[in-house]
Formats: C-alpha cells, sequence, structure tokens
C-alpha cells in the first residue's frame, strides 16, 4: 500500500510539472523550481536547467543586504547613502536611497557602495558561511553579481532561501528577520510573497531571475525561475509573470 501511495505521488509531481511546459514555449533555455514546505515536494519545470549554475545578478541582494547588516555597514533597513549626482538609465536610482528603497528597486550604485564599504574580503567571507553557489565573491568590471565569478543554480537559489526562512543563515536572527521585511513584493489578505529579480546579459544571452517564497495557507512555496534568451525585450516582465502563472497552476494566488 505504501509503495503505491509513492507511485502516486511521484505521479501528481510529475503531471503537474508538465503542466508548465506550455508557460515557458517562448523561452526553451528556462527552469523553475517551486518546493512545497509542508508536502516536501518539488515541482519543476526542465529539471536540467535547474541543475546549472548562472550569474545571479540582482537577487545576491538579498545577501548582500545581510552582509551589510550584519558588518553594521549599513546599520538597520532606513539607512541612507546619499547618491552622487551620477546618472543613471533608471529614474528612481538618481536619489538618494535606504537599503529598504535600494533593495526594492534594485538601485545598483547603492549595492556597490555597500560591498565597496564592507570590503572584498568580508563579501567572500560570507558566501562562503553562506555556501552560495560556487561561493566565487570576486571578479567583474562592474560587480562581481553582475559579471564576476559567482555562480548559482535555480536549485541552490532555493536551499539558501529555506535557510533564510528558517533563520539559519550564519547571521543574527534579527538580521534575517530584517531582510525578510524588505523582500515583501506582494501582501494580501490572502498570502504574502517575498522575492527578488535580477536580470544581466552575459555570453550575448540575456537572463532574467525571479526567486523567493510565497506563504499561502499556512504553507510555504519557496520558487526560483530563470530564463535566458537572445531577446531581451520580454524578459523584464515575463520572470515575474510566468514565475506566478506556475503559481497559480498549483492552485495558488
Amino acid at each position: 500500500m505504501k509503495n503505491i501511495f509513492l507511485f502516486l505521488l511521484v505521479c501528481v509531481s510529475f503531471v503537474q510539472a508538465q503542466s508548465f511546459d506550455s508557460i515557458f514555449v517562448k523561452y526553451p533555455e528556462s527552469g523553475i523550481a517551486i518546493y512545497d514546505l509542508n508536502n516536501n515536494k518539488t515541482y519543476y519545470h526542465n529539471p536540467k536547467h535547474c541543475k546549472q549554475r548562472f550569474i545571479p545578478a540582482s537577487t545576491s541582494k538579498i545577501p548582500n543586504s545581510l552582509i551589510g547588516l550584519e558588518t553594521k555597514v549599513i546599520p538597520d533597513t532606513s539607512f541612507i547613502i546619499k547618491w552622487d549626482g551620477t546618472k543613471n538609465s533608471y529614474n528612481v536610482w538618481n536619489q538618494d536611497h535606504s537599503l529598504k528603497s535600494a533593495f526594492q528597486n534594485s538601485v545598483f550604485w547603492y549595492y556597490i557602495e555597500l560591498a565597496k564599504r564592507a570590503g572584498p574580503q568580508t563579501m567572500q567571507k560570507y558566501y562562503t558561511l553562506f555556501n552560495y553557489g560556487n561561493k566565487k565573491a570576486n571578479g567583474g568590471k562592474r560587480a562581481f553579481w553582475l559579471d564576476g565569478n559567482i555562480r548559482i543554480s535555480v536549485n541552490e537559489q532555493i536551499e539558501f532561501l529555506k535557510k533564510l526562512y528558517f533563520n539559519k543563515l550564519p547571521v543574527s536572527i534579527k538580521n534575517q528577520e530584517l531582510v525578510k521585511d524588505i523582500m515583501i513584493n506582494e501582501k494580501t489578505e490572502k498570502y504574502v510573497l517575498r522575492a527578488k529579480t535580477g536580470m544581466g546579459l552575459t555570453d550575448g544571452k540575456y537572463f532574467g531571475w525571479f526567486v523567493g517564497y510565497l506563504e499561502q495557507n499556512n504553507n510555504v512555496y519557496f520558487f526560483a525561475l530563470n530564463i535566458n534568451t537572445m531577446d531581451g525585450k520580454t524578459i523584464f516582465p515575463d520572470r515575474i509573470e510566468y514565475t506566478k502563472q506556475c503559481l497559480k497552476a498549483l492552485g495558488l494566488l
């Protein structure tokens, strides 16, 4: 009887994962994993892609925020770093920012300054402690998390998020809770969605990320999506929309 139950469980997971395929027709090089905590079940689109490592881009603002707070480079999430007046392509970046507003608007220069103040040895120390991807927090002309040596997979993103959710990362519980607070992307009466986007260009391909977790129905669903494409025009909205479509396919949101 137990074996029959396990067989049915595997079949349900397989069918559900297969239902994601129609969502990703436009992006052959893509993958998503959604981990259902209560049922200890992971739903996939393209499991092979989910094992490959890619540049984390702005999803690294999650560990970088933790590092800034833990080292007291950033004393709290309301700490302001003044804009130096350099014009950026995104108008919202062209002003002073707190850690919270910099995270939620993915302000590149703020996190460059944070990493500079923490120092490369400290950044490397914590990426190693976090066991974040390949742990190589170095290289790059602009930032190691955008064009440097750091790489992380969809599956590894989820493992990192699980540690954060359970306050199991090697930083204070207070700082983990602060970062979880600034990660709130949507909050309704039915659910709370905490997440971070990421996007960039490498080897002639655009890539997009959406990683985080959904708290709904007294359960938690950890997710990480990665898309790679030659056409970067639609990746900006699709990384979030496709994730939501997959969550809706599971009866969520």
